[in-house]
């Protein structure tokens, strides 16, 4: 006796009922993994403030930092959050972006604030980090010219509404210690006051900059390079190298 095979329309229609169940359970997975990672975010935050407030009931005055680690992941060799949570603080899933800033494993920015004990989620209008912000810059100034055929203005504040932005937003506003600036073909970065940046040349020589010196950090959008201080060849930098330090 034989057995019947499964026939050619029989084995396709398998094959699309399988594809459309992986494509509802698929995103319903990623979707549980992003909730999870926001839960677990969101239960340090809470234990955070929690202990920042433990911190100032105990000491009068609220923590200069949440921990001396340096600005890495998160890890057993590397503890983040010790000094207002117990059990050892955080091991993994954070990372320390600047001195008292932070990402959570969800991708939300956190910056600390000793002045008040605040532990915020940190944004500006074009991203929350240096390479949303300046990133976004370089896209508005370049789209500006494409639009225009020249740069926009580098006078007043139409460095800021020429390409979209509110000046309010941007003159010498301070962004977890950084001032972002556009005019013309070019963005720049500047610390604010108290604050350091550190980065290295591609001469492999490490260059600082403080408040007081008045310099930038520049991206010439003629190059599509970043620049220390001066737009030459010698002062070329590598932007991933940037570090900024509370002085």
């Amino acid at each position: 006796m034989h057995k019947k095979g499964f026939t050619l329309i029989e084995l396709v229609m398998v094959i699309v009922i399988t594809g459309i169940l992986s494509a509802v359970a698929v995103p319903k997975y990623f979707d549980l993994q992003d909730k999870a990672k926001l839960a677990a975010e969101n239960g340090v935050v809470g234990g955070v403030r929690s202990g920042v407030y433990t911190y100032f009931t105990n000491h009068k005055a609220y923590p200069a930092t949440l921990d001396t680690a340096t600005n890495v992941a998160c890890a057993t060799s590397n503890i983040c959050f010790d000094t207002v949570l117990q059990q050892n603080g955080i091991t993994s899933g954070w990372t320390k972006t600047a001195s008292l800033s932070y990402q959570g494993p969800a991708g939300n920015n956190y910056i600390y604030q000793p002045s008040d004990g605040s532990f915020l989620i940190f944004s500006t209008p074009l991203g929350s980090t240096t390479s949303e912000i300046t990133g976004n810059m370089i896209a508005l100034t370049q789209s500006f010219y494409d639009t225009n055929g020249k740069w926009p203005r580098s006078f007043g504040d139409y460095r800021y509404t020429d390409i979209g932005l509110n000046p309010a937003d941007w003159s010498d506003v301070v962004y977890d210690g950084l001032i972002y600036g556009t005019g013309g073909s070019r963005i720049s970065i500047k610390p604010g006051e108290g604050w350091q940046i550190t980065v290295l040349g591609l001469d492999g020589v490490e260059r600082i900059l403080v408040a007081d010196d008045h310099w930038n950090i520049w991206y010439d959008m003629l190059t599509s390079q970043w620049y220390y201080h001066n737009i030459t060849p010698a002062e070329k930098i590598d932007i991933s190298t940037m570090q900024k330090i509370q002085i």
